[in-house]
């Protein structure tokens, strides 16, 4: 948990839903996150089956709404067929990106491999 709020306090991105989860990502499947670093198109097949496979545990409350629109988010920036997916991120944005504009859903791997190399500081340190 400290290394994921360490890496989350670190980024200059104002996502704190998105950077969360992959911080928690990056701590506990280092494996998945370095392929959507690495902008892997299995980095985000990976993501989303590790996502798919624990839903159900953790779904409780205010977390469903949550764990649904990431999932949405990482479908739609594998380029699964994008038609409910889009829609869901679209109306429940707040919940990865906050308040902040600025993330345009029209790109949503490049919002996604943003997030992730920001949460890499090899790579943010070098300006990508």
């Amino acid at each position: 948990m400290e290394r994921v709020c360490a890496l989350r306090f670190l980024s200059e991105l104002p996502w704190d839903g998105l950077l969360v989860a992959l911080g928690a990502l990056r701590v506990k499947a280092p494996d998945v996150y370095s392929g959507i670093v690495l902008d892997r198109q299995s980095g985000m097949q990976g993501l989303i089956q590790f996502l798919e496979s624990r839903i159900g545990r953790w779904s409780r409350g205010s977390v469903t709404d949550y764990l649904n629109v990431l999932l949405a988010l990482m479908r739609v920036a594998a380029g699964q067929p994008p038609s409910p997916e889009y829609e869901i991120v679209r109306s429940q944005r707040q919940l990865l990106f906050g308040a902040d504009g600025t993330a345009d859903l029209d790109y949503p791997t490049a919002l996604v491999l943003r997030a992730a190399r920001s949460l890499d500081l090899d790579i943010a340190s070098r300006g990508f």
